[in-house]
């Protein structure tokens, strides 16, 4: 089962998202995150200024980025998807 809501606003760290949809879809039979392509780029491209990404042969679809430590994972910035009127 699934839900479509109203999405008004994605940000990533403190940069605001162009999306190219304002719906999302809720799933709770799945800890995925799919976005359009062109929001993923911009998403990715934000990621990659301050991580070391990369993509594996066996994967092409995939990208993979160092979160080996702690210090890492903390390097990656808050993503936020703002639904309905929510702020």
């Amino acid at each position: 089962m699934h839900w479509t809501v109203n999405m008004t606003k994605v940000a990533i760290g403190k940069q605001l998202i162009e999306s190219s949809s304002n719906h999302a879809i809720l799933d709770t039979g799945t800890s995925f995150t799919l976005l359009p392509a062109a929001d993923f780029e911009q998403v990715l491209a934000y990621i990659k200024s301050v991580k070391e990404c990369f993509k594996y042969p066996d994967f092409p679809l995939h990208h993979f980025c160092k979160c080996d430590t702690l210090e890492d994972i903390k390097l990656f910035p808050t993503f936020t998807v703002t639904l309905g009127l929510a702020e």
